[in-house]
């Protein structure tokens, strides 16, 4: 991998969690507010509560996210960028254009996939069902 193409990853690494950090910290203002304006009825508490789930979501995922981004600095610091940190393999170029932030080869992405396990975290997670 040259260091140019590693460049151009770092600039998007860099966009992507800047972006993430500002929709981030906007949401957060909107719900903050929407919960201020509120009456305190049933129907104020059934939005306050699914907008609290939903905030909880977007915010596990958009962390996730972050974290992804960090790690995919970090690895560019070090320069294990663009190996497989399950394998030690190499990760397609194209894939790394298409997403920056991946850890895993195809090959062992798809594994994680058929385990119905996140790939990030090595975790469970449920499939739809």
């Amino acid at each position: 991998m040259n260091s140019k193409f590693e460049k151009l990853v770092q600039e998007k690494l860099l966009t992507q969690h800047r972006e993430l950090a500002r929709d981030s910290s906007e949401l957060s203002k909107r719900l903050s507010t929407l919960y201020e304006g509120a009456e305190r009825g049933d129907e104020a508490q059934v939005v306050s509560d699914a907008s609290e789930d939903v905030l909880r979501y977007l915010g596990t995922r958009e962390a996730d996210e972050l974290q992804a981004i960090e790690e995919a600095l970090a690895r560019l610091q070090s320069g294990s960028y663009g190996r497989c940190v399950r394998c030690d393999g190499q990760i397609a170029e194209p894939r790394l254009q298409a997403m920056p932030a991946t850890r895993h080869c195809m090959p062992c992405q798809e594994f994680f996939e058929r385990q119905g396990y996140r790939a990030s975290a090595a975790e469970p997670v449920e499939l739809w069902g």
